[in-house]
């Protein structure tokens, strides 16, 4: 699907699996909900103009956006927030929105989940999960709103409860929020934004950062989409769809997988206790977020159980 683009191998790979865990949304999780680990991801593609960091973000959006949602438990199609319009299977954010209506807007994207427990007994589950494909970051991490966005970017990266009260416009709670992040930027933005204080070092450590120099291939025209490849499009716009069936944890193959897993870690942390750069070290303390992460983007990629 993407043969005819300029895009770099590596950023086509994590606009994929970006994909892939925006539509788990907040249903799929590490652990139980009484302590879950959420596999929302967080994604920087850094490079210099025309690399292809929109173009695959692009792609990667009309895969995702490609489905509506279906009809509600009274039997109508409820409306975007945002646009007014019939709501998509998964809850996009706008490129550029006031930090309050980006808020508020989230506060409006709730769906439920009905499950059984364990017992065989009803409940239902409640998430408000949207996700963010920025063609630059810079639209969003502001000056004159810095502080709140990072804190609230903070927030949404592990998935906890965030309140948020306006002078004019009440108080806006997110119980069960979710947000998956995907943006391009380049490297003089992320030298000027940690020089003024925009992007902090530990939002930047919940970034899983690709950095390329060069476009795979120099393209004039991508050209029309072939039978075939249109074909494939609407096979992983499907697959994506069928994601958003998915709800429980993720158990592990094998008892071995949690021990070897627990080990590589011990040996990890012994490593980066002796590191000794501190900017790095602080990245490096997000591995183990960042690998389970990637083990359900890579495992859902396939499979649907």
């Amino acid at each position: 699907l993407t043969s005819q683009l300029e895009t770099p191998d590596s950023f086509v790979n994590l606009a994929w699996y970006s994909a892939v865990l925006t539509c788990l949304e907040r249903r799929v999780f590490y652990g139980s909900l009484d302590r879950p680990h959420f596999v929302n991801g967080f994604f920087l593609l850094v490079g210099p103009p025309s690399v292809g960091k929109g173009t695959i973000m692009r792609e990667a959006h009309k895969l995702i956006a490609d489905k509506l949602a279906p009809k509600n438990a009274a039997g109508n199609y409820e409306k975007d927030p945002i646009s007014g319009e019939r709501r998509r299977l998964y809850q996009c954010m706008p490129d550029t929105v006031t930090f309050e209506k980006l808020i508020e807007s989230i506060s409006k994207s709730g769906n439920t989940v009905l499950y059984k427990g364990p017992e065989g007994q009803d409940l239902a589950y409640k998430h408000f999960s949207t996700y963010f494909h920025l063609e630059e970051l810079s639209s969003l991490l502001k000056p004159n709103k810095s502080e709140d966005v990072g804190r609230f970017l903070l927030n949404m990266y592990d998935c906890s409860e965030y309140t948020y009260a306006t002078r004019h416009h009440g108080t806006f709670s997110l119980k069960q929020p979710c947000l998956n992040f995907m943006a391009g930027t380049q490297v003089d933005y992320i030298r000027r934004a940690e020089s003024t204080g925009l992007l902090g070092e530990g939002l930047f450590s919940r970034f899983i950062i690709c950095y390329e120099r060069m476009p795979r291939q120099a393209v004039f025209e991508f050209g029309n989409l072939t039978d075939e490849q249109k074909e494939i499009k609407g096979q992983l716009a499907n697959w994506l769809a069928q994601l958003s069936l998915l709800f429980g944890p993720i158990k592990y193959a094998s008892d071995e997988v949690p021990k070897f897993m627990q080990d590589w870690w011990e040996k990890e942390a012994k490593y980066l206790a002796r590191f000794g750069d501190s900017k790095l070290c602080n990245y490096f303390a997000r591995r183990k977020d960042h690998v389970k992460r990637l083990a359900a983007a890579i495992h859902f990629s396939d499979n649907l159980t």
